[in-house]
C-alpha cells in the first residue's frame, strides 16, 4: 500500500485545513467591524486601547508559536488543533460577555490568541508531510477558505450587530465556527499508515510513489551505490557467492540501475522508513553480469527512537543567518499588513460611508482571495518565477495598493487597498511554508514557521503603536495607509535578498542550507 502523497487522503486534510482557516480568517481580516463596535461601547477609550484587544491576541499567539511547534512534534496535529478550537471558542464566548475593556485583553487577546494561535501553525504546517509535488496548490485551497471566510463573515457579523446586542451577536457568531471542531477531528497523522507500509513490506508488496527530482536525491544516489560497491567487493574478495545469492540479498549490476526507479526508491526511505540498503533491492531490475553487488534486506521498520529524533522541534534553526532574514522580512510586511483591514472600517466612519458598504468593500476582498490564493499556489508549483522573487512581488503590489489608499482617501483607496490584500497580500503568507521548505528542506517546515510566526508577533506591536499613535497625532486614519506602504515595501526589498541567496546556492545540495541551521 502506497502513502497518500499527493493523492488520497492528503486533500481531506487540505480541506480540513481550509475549513479551520475559514474561521480564522473570517475573525481575523473582519476585526474591524468588531473594532467599531468596542469603540462605540466604550467612546471615552482612545482607538489605540481599542486596537491593543486585537494586537495581544495577535502577539500572544504568534509569540508562543515555537511552545506550540514543540507541542506539535510530541503529540499530533489533529490533537492540536482541536485544542485550539476548544480554547478560541472559550475566549469568544468570555469576550462577548466582558464587563470592561481590560477584561478583553483577557478573553480575545490571551485567551482566544492561544487558542488561534495552535490553529494557524497546525493549518500552516499540517498538509506538509502529504505533499511533494503540489504542495504550493495545497496551501493555496487551504488559505483561499480564508477569503470565503472573510466574504460569509463581513455580511454575516454586521447583520448580527445590526439586529443583536455586541454579547448576542458574538454569541451566535462562536456558536456556528465551533462546528469546525469536526474538521480538525480529520487531520490524521501520517505516521497512522505506518502499519499499512509495515504489513506491504512483511508481504513483498511494491510502494510506487511519483518521481523527486530534488538535488538531495542525487546525492543519495552516490552514497548508496557507494556503499553497494563496497559490499559487493567485499562479497567477492571473501568469494561467498552463497551468501550473496541467499534469500536475504539481492543481485545487480551497477551499470545497469534504473535510475527512475532508483529516485523513486530514495523517496519511499522517506516516506516509508527503509533502510538505505533496502533501496537498490527495490530500484534495481536486473540479474546479470560478472559484477554483482550485495545489498542484505531487511524488512524492519525503524525503532521509536529513530522516529522521535526525526519529528523534534529544530530549536537550532533561530541562529540560521537566512531564518533570521526571512523573520525580519515577514515582520517588516507583518507590521503594515495587519493594519490594512483593520483600518478600513474605521477610515470608512471617517470619511463618511456607511458601515454597510464597508461590510460589502471588505467581502470583496474574500471574493478576490479565493481564486488569488489558488492561483498564487498553483503558479509557485509551476515553477515559472523562483517563490521566494514571486512572494517579494506581491508584497511589493500590496504595498502600492495600500499607498494609493491613502492618496486617494475615499471609497475608490479603499476598494484598492481591500484588493491589494485579498490578490496578493494574504497569499505572502500562505506561501511562506513554501520558502521554508525550499530555504531548509521538509523536516525543519514546522520549527522554521514557528520562529517565523514569533517574529511576526513583534509586529503586532509595532502596527498598534504606529497605526493607533498615527491616528492620535493626524487624527485621520489615511496617514495610517503611508505607513503600511512602507513596511510592506520594505519586506519586498528583504525577500528580493532571500531570492537572491536562493538562486546563488541552486547549484549545491538543497540539505545544505538545513545543516548549516546546526
Amino acid at each position: 500500500m502506497a502513502l497518500p502523497i499527493d493523492h488520497g487522503w492528503a486533500w481531506v486534510i487540505t480541506f480540513a485545513c481550509g475549513g479551520l482557516f475559514f474561521w480564522m480568517g473570517g475573525n481575523e481580516k473582519n476585526r474591524g467591524i468588531i473594532l467599531v463596535e468596542v469603540m462605540e461601547l466604550y467612546p471615552e477609550k482612545s482607538a489605540t486601547s481599542a486596537l491593543w484587544i486585537f494586537s495581544v491576541s495577535t502577539l500572544v499567539g504568534d509569540m508562543s508559536a515555537p511552545i506550540i511547534g514543540l507541542l506539535l512534534a510530541k503529540t499530533s496535529a489533529r490533537f492540536v488543533s482541536m485544542l485550539g478550537v476548544g480554547i478560541s471558542t472559550i475566549g469568544m464566548i468570555s469576550f462577548a460577555y466582558s464587563p470592561s475593556i481590560e477584561c478583553m485583553y483577557l478573553t480575545r487577546g490571551l485567551i482566544f490568541g492561544i487558542g488561534n494561535g495552535m490553529m494557524l501553525l497546525t493549518v500552516f504546517t499540517a498538509s506538509a508531510p502529504y505533499f511533494d509535488k503540489r504542495k504550493g496548490l495545497s496551501l493555496g485551497l487551504t488559505t483561499s477558505c480564508s477569503g470565503i471566510g472573510v466574504l460569509v463573515t463581513a455580511i454575516s457579523l454586521r447583520k448580527l450587530f445590526d439586529n443583536y446586542s455586541f454579547s448576542g451577536a458574538l454569541t451566535l457568531h462562536t456558536g456556528l465556527c465551533i462546528q469546525t471542531m469536526v474538521l480538525a477531528a480529520l487531520l490524521r497523522p501520517l505516521s497512522y499508515y505506518s502499519r499499512w507500509v509495515k504489513s506491504s513490506s512483511e508481504s513483498g508488496g511494491e510502494v510506487v510513489e511519483e518521481e523527486d527530482n530534488s538535488n538531495s536525491r542525487f546525492e543519495d544516489q552516490n552514497k548508496i551505490r557507494k556503499r553497494s560497491q563496497s559490499l559487493g567487493a567485499k562479497c567477492l574478495q571473501e568469494n561467498d557467492i552463497d551468501t550473496c545469492n541467499s534469500k536475504d540479498t539481492f543481485l545487480s549490476t551497477p551499470d545497469k540501475l534504473d535510475s527512475l526507479s532508483l529516485r523513486q526508491a530514495v523517496r519511499k526511505q522517506e516516506n516509508h522508513h527503509l533502510s538505505s540498503l533496502q533501496i537498490l533491492a527495490i530500484s534495481s531490475q536486473h540479474l546479470e553480469g560478472p559484477r554483482i553487488i550485495a545489498a542484505p534486506i531487511t524488512s524492519e521498520i525503524p525503532s521509536q527512537d529513530s522516529k522521535k529524533k526525526k519529528k523534534s522541534f529544530k530549536w537550532k534553526i533561530v541562529y540560521n543567518p537566512w531564518c533570521i532574514i526571512l523573520g525580519f522580512s515577514v515582520f517588516a510586511f507583518a507590521s503594515g499588513a495587519d493594519a490594512i483591514l483593520q483600518c478600513i472600517p474605521p477610515l470608512g466612519k471617517q470619511i463618511g460611508i456607511s458601515k454597510e458598504f464597508v461590510s460589502i468593500v471588505l467581502s470583496l476582498g474574500g471574493v478576490m482571495e479565493i481564486p488569488m490564493r489558488i492561483f498564487h499556489g498553483w503558479l509557485a508549483d509551476r515553477k515559472l518565477l523562483p517563490v521566494a522573487v514571486h512572494v517579494g512581488l506581491c508584497m511589493a503590489f500590496t504595498g502600492l495598493m495600500a499607498l494609493l489608499c491613502g492618496l486617494l482617501n475615499n471609497a475608490a483607496g479603499m476598494v484598492a487597498a481591500v484588493i491589494g490584500m485579498g490578490s496578493t497580500g494574504t497569499s505572502v503568507f500562505s506561501l511562506m511554508p513554501v520558502i521554508a521548505r525550499e530555504l531548509f528542506g521538509i523536516d525543519y517546515v514546522e520549527s522554521a514557521m514557528a520562529i517565523n510566526f514569533a517574529y511576526m508577533s513583534v509586529s503586532s506591536i509595532t502596527s498598534t503603536f504606529a497605526s493607533g499613535g498615527i491616528y492620535e497625532y493626524t487624527l485621520h486614519w489615511r496617514n495610517v495607509y503611508y505607513y503600511i506602504a512602507a513596511c510592506t515595501i520594505s519586506g519586498s526589498a528583504l525577500m528580493f535578498v532571500i531570492a537572491f541567496a536562493i538562486r546563488r546556492k541552486a547549484h549545491k545540495p538543497s540539505n545544505e542550507l538545513s545543516q548549516s541551521a546546526e
